[in-house]
């Protein structure tokens, strides 16, 4: 059997979560106004996302979904990041207003 199947059935007939580590999608939450403008803007720079607003969701709830894979390589990610704090500091869509706090983080693949 399938685990997209098996997923589909374990939501059903039990009503489980499913884990975070077996979903593929990432969702990032946005401003209801700003979506639009975030999933054109990400298309520009070759990002595909899917963005999904009201009626769909919540009015408060709107959010672009990222489907992660493990064929994307490092450099892809990070071209996916940059992006995503391009469109950030042009929506003026970031949460936090002390980034100075974040700069000297170091991630490892």
């Amino acid at each position: 059997m399938s685990p997209r199947l098996s997923r589909a059935e374990a939501r059903t007939e039990e009503e489980t979560k499913i884990e975070e580590e077996e979903n593929n999608n990432e969702a990032v939450t946005v401003q209801r106004d700003a979506v639009k403008f975030y999933g054109r803007e990400m298309l520009a720079r070759g990002v595909g996302i899917v963005v999904v607003s009201f009626p769909a969701t919540d009015m408060t709830e709107s959010r672009c979904r990222f489907c992660v894979s493990a064929a994307h390589t490092k450099e892809m990610l990070e071209e996916v990041l940059d992006a995503v704090s391009e469109v950030g500091d042009l929506s003026s869509t970031k949460y936090s207003k002390r980034a100075h706090l974040y700069k000297n983080i170091r991630i490892e693949w």
